[in-house]
C-alpha cells in the first residue's frame, strides 16, 4: 500500500494504528478495544501511552511520550482535508498544535484537547477555508451540512432524537 504524506500508520507498543481516523472518539475507541484499556483523559494520553514509531512516513517523527496520537490525528485529518504536504519534523504537542494554528487560523495555543478538538471538527464540518471560491450556505442549510458528518457522536444524537 503506497501512502501519502497525509496519511500514517502509528504504533502504540505493537498495536498498529492506520490514521486519520475521521472522529478522535472512534479513535479513541479503536486504541481501547486493542490495548484493553480505558482512556480517561485523551489530552494526557501520551504521558501514559505515547506514539512510539510511525513507520514507512519518514516526514513524521514522533516525540516519545510528548507526541499524542489524538493531536497527530487532528493534524493528519487537516492534511488531508486540505490536500497540504506536511513537512519533515520531530512532532511533540507543541509543533503539532502550532502547524494546526498556521493551517487552520484558529486560536489554539494554550487549549485542552477537547476545546482544540471542537475547533478542528467545526472547521472540517463546515468546510470553512477548505474550498477556494465556495458557495455560501443559506442558514437554513448549515444543519444539513452538519449532518453530513458521519461519527459516533452523530450517531448517538440521532438515535436520541428518535
Amino acid at each position: 500500500m503506497m501512502m501519502k504524506k497525509n496519511e500514517a500508520i502509528i504504533y502504540i507498543g505493537t498495536d498498529k494504528f492506520h490514521l486519520p481516523v475521521n472522529d478522535n472518539k472512534e479513535l479513541q475507541l479503536q486504541i481501547e478495544s486493542k490495548l484493553s484499556k480505558k482512556i480517561s483523559n485523551r489530552g494526557i494520553f501520551h504521558m501514559l501511552k505515547g506514539v512510539d514509531r510511525i513507520e514507512e512516513n519518514d516526514f513524521i517523527r514522533p516525540v516519545k511520550n510528548k507526541t499524542n496520537i489524538f493531536f497527530l490525528n487532528l493534524m493528519l485529518l487537516i492534511a488531508q482535508n486540505r490536500d497540504i504536504e506536511i513537512p519533515e519534523n520531530d512532532y511533540d504537542n507543541d509543533v503539532i498544535i502550532s502547524w494546526l494554528e498556521e493551517a487552520t487560523q484558529l486560536d489554539l495555543k494554550g487549549k485542552n484537547l477537547e476545546l482544540i478538538e471542537n475547533k478542528v471538527y467545526s472547521l472540517i464540518i463546515k468546510n470553512e477555508g477548505f474550498i477556494e471560491n465556495k458557495p455560501e450556505i443559506p442558514e437554513n442549510q448549515e444543519s444539513k451540512v452538519e449532518s453530513n458528518f458521519f461519527s459516533l457522536d452523530w450517531i448517538k444524537s440521532k438515535n436520541k432524537e428518535i
